[in-house]
């Protein structure tokens, strides 16, 4: 939720759910794929351009970090 201006709280969003939005400056697809709780908790795939791929991969990584979430690639 850092870098995205979309609210991803289990409030406002549910499994399903595909909007386009910005990333850390990059464009993207975001699909909620799985709204569970804590401590599993959401799963989200991202669709980006080639080109912004490392970019994103790295800025999520870094941000996961800092709140224990885990980025995969794939």
């Amino acid at each position: 939720a850092k870098g995205c201006p979309l609210d991803l709280h289990p409030r406002a969003s549910q499994a399903g759910m595909v909007a386009g939005t910005v990333v850390a400056k990059a464009t993207v697809v975001l699909h909620l794929v799985s709204d569970q709780p804590a401590p599993a908790g959401a799963l989200f795939h991202l669709l980006v351009r080639r080109s912004f791929a490392d970019y994103l991969f790295r800025w999520l990584d870094d941000a996961g970090r800092e709140d224990g979430g885990v980025v995969v690639a794939g």
